[in-house]
């Protein structure tokens, strides 16, 4: 090899290193395309940055011009109250159920759940029905009824004291205008 030839090979390579290979021109488009979606992305983010530090900027901040005071500096306007929210829910007090009362004398006690149940009350008599979903039928006059369960019917002539603690509770009379303390929810108590 001549000395002519290795001085072109590296007059060659030496311009290759000066100017460098040209890039495929689909990966330039796509690098452009890229770069511009990226600045459209910071630009619409710069843009919705600024809107929410001129929304907060104008809560907090009224542009409103304060009036002249004659021979003083402007009055600054004080910031404005925020309202009470009115949609907050609030827990309803709970009802306290004081306990059943303690009967005394004859009780007939109902303890077995869904059953039909029959009998009478005499002087001094009371019912006592802890069993849900039955269905009571009481002649003569009662001393006091205590129902705690829930979804009972009780039908009865008469009595004096009614204490009901029990949920869906019907409870009709024939006579009598009774002393009835109600807790149940759902509870009806009727003279037919």
């Amino acid at each position: 090899m001549t000395s002519r030839q290795s001085h072109r090979r590296s007059a060659a390579a030496r311009q290759r290193s000066l100017h460098p290979r040209s890039l495929h021109p689909r990966l330039l488009a796509r690098i452009a395309g890229g770069a511009v979606l990226a600045l459209a992305a910071l630009s619409s983010y710069a843009h919705y940055d600024i809107g929410l530090a001129r929304a907060s900027t104008a809560q907090t901040h009224p542009t409103a011009p304060h009036p002249a005071v004659p021979g003083g500096s402007p009055t600054p306007t004080p910031p404005p109250t925020p309202a009470a929210p009115t949609h907050i829910w609030r827990m309803p007090t709970p009802v306290a159920v004081p306990p059943a009362p303690t009967l005394t004398g004859y009780v007939m006690a109902v303890t077995q759940p869904n059953t039909t149940v029959s009998g009478s009350c005499s002087a001094g008599t009371s019912v006592q029905i802890t069993a849900p979903h039955a269905h009571v039928t009481i002649s003569g006059h009662c001393a006091a009824v205590v129902i705690t369960a829930d979804s009972v019917i009780l039908n009865v002539d008469q009595f004096n004291l009614a204490y009901i603690s029990g949920k869906h509770v019907t409870v009709l009379y024939q006579r009598g205008t009774p002393t009835v303390h109600n807790y149940g929810a759902g509870t009806h108590v009727t003279k037919v």
